[in-house]
């Protein structure tokens, strides 16, 4: 089974809480597109955000979470508080593989499919895989992706890898609380390397008024990397589309 862990920010520390829950519906919509069955989606948040889909394997935990400060380290510890609890709360479903997707994200329908064949594997990272800036009709091909994008590995987990403790200073060391930049080395310094997936896994979506990845097509810093960039731009296809369910957020 793959476990998809998605954290929403609180209403209160959004710039807009409708913009906020039409691109976590968007995510939720692409994750439970899954070519297979065995999975199931947990997110959590203080305040459930106003959702369309629909799903017997989508259970939306809510907790009194503390307000984080506005700027992005207290965003990213709010962030890894929720995956904590989250983890936590189905610890029960481990031996299982575990995905931290982002709430504005999209991911490819074929993972969970992919993980079925794999059951000995320790996880996978995802190497190269899309960028893409709200309304553009361009994907952006990003090597290196799992430093860039918080969606972008896939960790076989036992119940002893997950938090003891629904809150984070109450529990032991646990993989989720391992950073997107880290989680490579760090499995491989513990002698259960991640794989590269073997195929591209997700899209980091950005402009989307809500990150705080601070990134965008746009701020390429000059002509020459523009050029090598431009290089590894893609239309987005009706194909890329349907695989990882990134419509506008206006309709299909």
């Amino acid at each position: 089974m793959l476990v998809f862990l998605c954290a929403v920010q609180s209403r209160a520390a959004s710039k807009d809480w409708a913009r906020v829950s039409a691109l976590c519906n968007r995510t939720i919509a692409s994750i439970c597109a899954q070519t297979s069955p065995e999975f199931k989606v947990v997110l959590v948040c203080n305040e459930a955000p106003q959702l369309t889909v629909r799903s017997p394997r989508l259970e939306i935990l809510t907790h009194d979470f503390p307000l984080p400060e506005p700027n992005t380290k207290s965003r990213m510890a709010d962030k890894f508080e929720k995956i904590g609890f989250a983890a936590y709360a189905v610890r029960n479903l481990a031996p299982a593989y575990f995905m931290t997707a982002d709430a504005d994200d999209c991911v490819s329908n074929r993972l969970v499919h992919f993980v079925e064949t794999q059951h000995e594997a320790h996880g996978w990272y995802l190497d190269e895989s899309y960028m893409h800036e709200q309304g553009s009709r361009w994907v952006f091909l990003r090597d290196n992706f799992h430093v860039f994008c918080g969606t972008s590995s896939i960790i076989r987990c036992t119940p002893e890898d997950l938090p003891s403790a629904a809150k984070r200073e109450e529990s032991r060391p646990s993989l989720v609380y391992v950073g997107h930049t880290q989680i490579k080395a760090h499995m491989e310094s513990i002698g259960r390397p991640l794989a590269q997936l073997p195929f591209r896994g997700a899209i980091y979506e950005v402009g989307t008024g809500e990150n705080d990845s601070g990134l965008s097509l746009r701020s390429w810093p000059s002509i020459r990397t523009g050029i090598k960039r431009l290089a590894r731009t893609r239309p987005m296809t009706e194909s890329i589309r349907r695989e990882f369910g990134s419509w506008e957020l206006s309709g299909r």
